[in-house]
């Protein structure tokens, strides 16, 4: 092996996790491992051409090939870039971020506890001890054949940017009765205090509430190539009805995230 490059793999880390599933592949004695491996989500199609697909093409799959490393594998001529891709492709859907003992952050890959289904009110908590053994713990009791589900994302998250990383890193959109809810069951997690009801000295909530889609939308914007857009949402108070335009509650976010920021400086 002495025509490998093995300073393109030094040079590109990100290439570890795609090693060791080829070395999965390889040892006869994981067999069944690699089995179960290729039998999980890699969402390929979905993923191919994307920004991700792009990056990982240029960071991973291609310092893997031109290293030399798979020639030297076994049936090497079906290691190519499809199954390459469906391995990272594997390994983004189904891994869970994991702490190391110097409080680094790694991935681990467990294929049962990753079969686990998705809902933002989850009924498990999920943890690893430091041998890296995965324990899940019920938050709540169950009933004798109840689902179990787990959280793919932070629980501190609001229902946007809990749906928005769900469907770019695990391509479903999330209908679960908390995403449903505009208050979030009570939560409040998206809303915004309503200031107009706090200057009247009342409690009110802005929440997003979907439109009615028989009712006359409003427009946003206007091109010569598509008719007027439709606003599917309205931040409304549920109090004194006080509405907020999106591009608002957009600002409104990202000024809170700035001063979250600054705040941990």
């Amino acid at each position: 092996m002495k025509d490998l490059r093995t300073e393109l793999l030094k040079e590109n880390p990100n290439t570890y996790g795609l090693l060791k599933c080829l070395l999965l592949r390889e040892d006869p004695e994981n067999a069944s491992y690699y089995e179960q491996l290729l039998q999980m989500e890699s969402h390929l199609e979905e993923r191919r051409g994307t920004a991700i697909w792009q990056e990982l093409q240029k960071n991973v799959v291609q310092p893997v090939l031109q290293a030399g490393l798979t020639k030297h594998l076994k049936d090497a001529q079906s290691v190519d870039e499809m199954l390459l891709q469906k391995f990272l492709g594997i390994i983004d859907v189904n891994c869970f971020e994991i702490r190391a003992p110097d409080e680094g952050q790694l991935r681990g890959l467990y294929p049962r506890t990753a079969l686990m289904a998705h809902s933002c009110v989850a009924n498990v908590q999920i943890s690893n001890d430091e041998n890296y053994l995965m324990k899940v713990f019920t938050t709540r009791d169950v009933t004798q054949g109840e689902l179990l589900y787990n959280c793919y994302t932070n629980v501190l998250l609001g229902t946007d940017e809990r749906r928005h990383l769900l469907k770019e890193g695990k391509y479903f959109d999330c209908k679960c009765e908390r995403c449903e809810d505009p208050t979030e069951l009570g939560s409040h997690m998206s809303s915004f205090m309503c200031a107009r009801c706090a200057e009247n000295k009342r409690t009110g909530f802005i929440v997003k509430i979907k439109n009615d889609p028989t009712t006359e939308a409003i427009p946003l914007q206007k091109s010569a190539k598509s008719t007027a857009a439709k606003q599917l949402f309205t931040w409304k108070c549920q109090e004194c009805e006080h509405t907020l335009t999106p591009v608002t509650v957009q600002q409104l976010i990202e000024r809170a995230k700035e001063e979250m920021f600054h705040a941990k400086e």
